[in-house]
């Protein structure tokens, strides 16, 4: 939603976002930030609210959709006893952990990796999108002749 773009999905999702959040009490700044946008913006979007429910029926039905979904949500944690709250801490602790260990794992690879950087950007910047399989299958001959010990 925070992505720039013009499309009518993005305008009419930042829009409903807006819409809903105002009615909540959301000040323009509040929304500006979170949209990264100017307050103007925030405006445009609150101003041409009528039109968009007058003339565009797929506007109107994302915005009920979406208006009931945020006004029906309950988050199932407010329903837990404590015994269940101790559990659902306890599992999120042992996937912190595990997330944990794979970034160390991943930061490890990246800092082994790092005399390669200047291999990996000339792949990536020179190779042309669908001939990835070619260029593997050029370079696994031309390391097969660098390393060949016949």
């Amino acid at each position: 939603m925070t992505r720039r773009s013009r499309k009518k999905e993005y305008i009419w999702a930042r829009a409903i976002f807006c819409i809903i959040l105002r009615e909540e009490g959301c000040t323009l700044t509040f929304l500006s930030n979170n949209l990264r946008v100017n307050h103007a913006t925030i405006l445009n979007y609150l101003k041409k609210k009528d039109g968009y429910f007058q003339f565009y029926k797929i506007f109107r039905d994302n915005y009920t959709f979406i208006r009931e979904e945020y006004y029906n949500y309950e988050d199932p944690i407010y329903e837990m006893n404590n015994l269940d709250l101790k559990k659902c801490v306890l599992g999120l602790r042992e996937q912190i952990n595990i997330l944990n260990l794979r970034n160390t794992k991943l930061l490890n690879i990246i800092e082994r990796d790092k005399k390669f950087n200047k291999l990996f950007n000339i792949v990536r910047e020179r190779t042309k999108p669908e001939t990835e399989n070619d260029l593997e299958y050029k370079l696994n001959r031309f390391y097969n002749g660098v390393y060949s010990y016949d």
